[in-house]
């Protein structure tokens, strides 16, 4: 299955937010 280009490049930013969102989140809430 080919995935399209734009699709790749909307799940590697969505990821890029994702770990972004978890480093914050650690930050305001440290275990």
């Amino acid at each position: 299955m080919l995935i399209p280009e734009e699709s790749i490049k909307e799940y590697k930013n969505a990821a890029q937010i994702r770990k972004a969102y978890v480093k914050a989140t650690k930050d305001f809430h440290p275990a």
